[in-house]
This record gives structure tokens, sequence and C-alpha cells, in this order.
């Protein structure tokens, strides 16, 4: 009988399928993969969160996307661009601070949609 990898096990077999598709920047699989590789038919919290650390150790970031999960090497992201809040969202922060209600606006600007949230009970 086997025994299921434990997740700095499991986090090795994510890193090899990596390696192994030779694809550079990221890449994403199934849940069904995931659980197939870990040896598990649930992903409890606690597993996830170990697999998570331990392919952070590894210079790898885990992410539940709605098609399953995605990896992308850490790596990578040393070369993106900084962005700060003073140069994007000065105007907004500084009504924040005034008091006045800012997040209705920036729910237009993003396109979302505009129904009161639950924060606004």
């Amino acid at each position: 009988m086997s025994q299921r990898p434990t997740p700095e096990q499991a986090a090795l077999l994510i890193v090899l399928i990596f390696t192994r598709s030779k694809v550079p920047s990221r890449v994403r699989f199934s849940e069904k993969t995931l659980r197939g590789v870990a040896g598990r038919k649930n992903l409890r919290l606690s597993f996830l969160q170990a697999l998570i650390d331990a392919l952070d150790d590894l210079g790898f970031a885990l992410l539940q996307i709605e098609a399953g999960w995605a990896l992308i090497p850490v790596g990578q992201l040393n070369g993106a661009q900084a962005v700060t809040a003073n140069k994007y969202i000065s105007n907004e922060l500084a009504e924040r601070k005034a008091g006045n209600e800012i997040y209705t606006e920036i729910r237009k600007e993003l396109g979302l949609d505009i129904e009161e949230s639950d924060d606004e009970d």
C-alpha cells in the first residue's frame, strides 16, 4: 500500500510537472490533477496551506483560480513593474481620509456591479 505524499512531496511533484512542461511563465491545472498529485480525495485547508508554503519555499506561488489552480514562478514577478498608491490612487485616499464615500465611483470605474455591497448593512 502506498503512502500519501506529504505537502512537501506533493510540492516537488508539482514543480516537476512545471519543469517538464517546459512552459516558462505559468501553468494551470485542474482540481482533479491536484488531488491526484496529492493522493487525496479531498483537499483539506491545512494540507493546502502546507502545500502553498512548500511551493513558496521552492520559489513558486500556487493560486486558486476559476478553472482550478495556477502555478507561477515567483522569480518572474521580480521584474514586474512596481506601482504606488501615491501615483495611482492618491485622490481616492485623500477623499477616504476626509470621510467621503469613494467605493461607488471605484466600482463604476472598474466596471463592477454597483448594487449595495455586504459591508454597507
